[in-house]
């Protein structure tokens, strides 16, 4: 991986987010509703896209992001998790997918087949710790559980919401600037034969982000902790992965607590209902009537979950909240 002094590239500052007549939060949360919402959300960009996604292998999302870069005044801002067999891997001839995979299977080769279309198409793109799915132009963002995976765009059961011309949407697209300039630990750089990896040097200071309703994975933890010492009422959960730290657990052992996993699920406490439900890739918290949590961070409370950089939206607006309640409700899982 190559050193070099970092270059002044920054995503656009200065463009005025569209505010439609009525601002609105639209939850999208089941299976197979995702990707229609995320495309049209990508079609109607017409000043500039910002796409952080941890995955990034869906074929015909990634040909639609290029078709944008080519036409965007303002361009594509992309920023992912590369590990090095994908790095490795794009800048090598990987045309076919062997039979043997399904249509839908994680693969190093896919990402690499995407990657390289990006990097093509002239789309800017920057690694790092980033688990967060946020999807962002001047006329609306989606902030959720949906990675631009076949998967998670037409098969898992997922949670998100489009935002437009709320404070949210603001508040999204400045944390996508910081995460850009402050977060980032190397960017890839197409050339005539093949790209190069370099390292980045962030050494500007580090402007503190502050919202009423985004929170970082250590901030979701301890606010959550907050609310749960609140009441004594139902709470829901949906996570890939359930593992809370002791304290978590004993809150949530005070009052009736489901939980819908997929994946691996620590539960020492008999007071739980546990549920193992495949497909289940939303990330989501209820506590009664009263507060919601919704976005990329798996209820997995560690050092490491809070070193990847990701977000969740808490509501305690009632209509929002029986938006969430009510999509779970009739989502099939």
């Amino acid at each position: 991986m190559q050193k070099y002094q970092q270059e002044i590239v920054s995503p656009p500052k200065n463009i005025e987010l569209k505010t439609p007549i009525n601002p609105s939060h639209q939850f999208i949360i089941g299976k197979r509703s995702s990707r229609k919402a995320i495309e049209e959300l990508i079609n109607q960009a017409e000043e500039f896209l910002f796409i952080s996604s941890y995955i990034i292998e869906d074929r015909s999302i990634t040909e639609l992001i290029c078709q944008k870069a080519a036409i965007l005044p303002q361009g594509v801002w992309i920023l992912t998790d590369l590990n090095n067999e994908v790095v490795d891997a794009i800048d090598t001839q990987v045309e076919d997918i062997p039979s043997s995979r399904e249509a839908y299977q994680p693969s190093d080769a896919k990402k690499a087949q995407c990657l390289k279309l990006l990097l093509a198409a002239g789309a800017r793109i920057r690694g790092g710790a980033f688990h967060l799915k946020t999807y962002i132009s001047e006329t609306a963002a989606y902030l959720g559980s949906c990675n631009l995976t076949g998967g998670s765009l037409d098969f898992n059961l997922e949670s998100g919401f489009i935002c437009q011309g709320t404070t949210t949407h603001q508040n999204l697209w400045q944390y996508f600037i910081r995460c850009w300039e402050h977060k980032t630990k190397y960017d890839i750089v197409p050339l005539p034969s093949g790209f190069i990896q370099r390292t980045l040097n962030n050494s500007s200071p580090d402007s503190k982000f502050s919202s009423q309703t985004l929170l970082t994975p250590k901030q979701y933890r301890e606010d959550l902790s907050w609310e749960l010492s609140k009441g004594s009422e139902k709470v829901a959960i949906y996570s890939r992965n359930f593992s809370p730290d002791t304290e978590i657990l004993s809150l949530l052992a005070t009052r009736s607590t489901s939980v819908y996993a997929d994946g691996f699920i620590n539960n020492p406490n008999h007071r739980i209902t546990a549920y193992l439900k495949s497909g289940v890739h939303a990330k989501v918290t209820l506590i009664g009537d009263r507060v919601a949590y919704l976005g990329g961070v798996n209820f997995q409370f560690s050092r490491r979950g809070f070193s990847l950089i990701d977000l969740m939206y808490k509501t305690c607006d009632r209509d929002e909240i029986m938006q969430i309640q009510r999509q779970l409700s009739v989502s099939s899982f």
